[in-house]
This record gives structure tokens, sequence and C-alpha cells, in this order.
């Protein structure tokens, strides 16, 4: 670990123990919140890429399998 994350690392401790009682929830959720952040690296696309080489999807189906919703550009 480097001495800047070390610092880093010191600063959020005491932070955190000045804070009030009622308050630790919320930086526990943000925490967790941040580490879910981390575990969402794979791109939406790639999720479609196998289903690529059967049949030719239009941009429709694309969108509507990774989003669940249909654009309609008329």
């Amino acid at each position: 670990m480097s001495q800047l994350n070390e610092a880093f690392r010191g600063e959020i401790i005491e932070r955190i123990i000045d804070l009030p009682d009622y308050r630790l929830q919320e930086i526990l959720n943000y925490i967790k919140f941040l580490g879910s952040k981390n575990e969402e690296t794979e791109d939406p696309i790639l999720s479609v890429a196998g289903c690529l080489s059967g049949k030719s999807l239009t941009a429709n189906e694309v969108e509507e399998y990774l989003y669940g919703n249909i654009r309609n550009d008329a």
C-alpha cells in the first residue's frame, strides 16, 4: 500500500470517528455503493455479443435487450 493511500485511509478514519452516530449508517451505505460500482465493469453491449452470431438484430432489438425499451426513430 502506498504512503498516499495510507494517508487517505488515516484521514478517512479520523473523520469517521468525529461523525455523530446517526451518520455512520449513511457512510456504510455509501461505502457499499462504491464497492458495487467496482463490480460493474462489464460493458452491457458484451451481453449481446453472443447472440450476434445468429440472426441479425435490428438496433431496436439490441436496445430492447440491453435497456428494456424500444426507441422509435420514425
